[in-house]
């Protein structure tokens, strides 16, 4: 690590083994195969073509620090804390609709999405 200034070690992203044995050049080239067939058979304008994403955010954050510290305290609990998923919605005209937020085993409140971003949906209440 001395000799080589440009390496780092870098902890491995999880990977299963069906996701990583499912992309290759075949499956990949497959897929785009069958969406070129669909567009040209449907002409899907922009606006109806949508993707998703999510993506968990933790309810309990790592302690942050100056550099240089040695030595930082925090008290801690026993709980281990909780994701709350949070799915966007984008289609290709550029538009997007609010997020929804997906709160683990909690009733869902309307206090919950209190100064969050303006429109951001929950599960439905009754």
């Amino acid at each position: 690590m001395q000799r080589n200034k440009n390496l780092s070690l870098r902890q491995p992203e999880k990977c299963s083994q069906a996701r990583a044995s499912g992309f290759n050049k075949v499956v990949v080239d497959q897929f785009f195969e069958n969406l070129l067939e669909l567009y040209s058979e449907y002409k899907f304008p922009p606006a109806s073509i949508w993707n998703t994403d999510e993506t968990g955010i933790p309810t309990l954050m790592n302690p942050l620090a100056e550099k240089g510290r040695k030595q930082v305290g925090q008290a801690v609990s026993a709980e281990r804390g909780l994701n709350v998923t949070i799915l966007s919605f984008n289609n290709a005209a550029g538009s997007q609709i609010s997020p929804v937020f997906v709160f683990q085993r909690v009733k869902f409140h309307d206090r919950m999405l209190r100064n969050g971003i303006s429109g951001a949906l929950g599960p439905p209440v009754g």
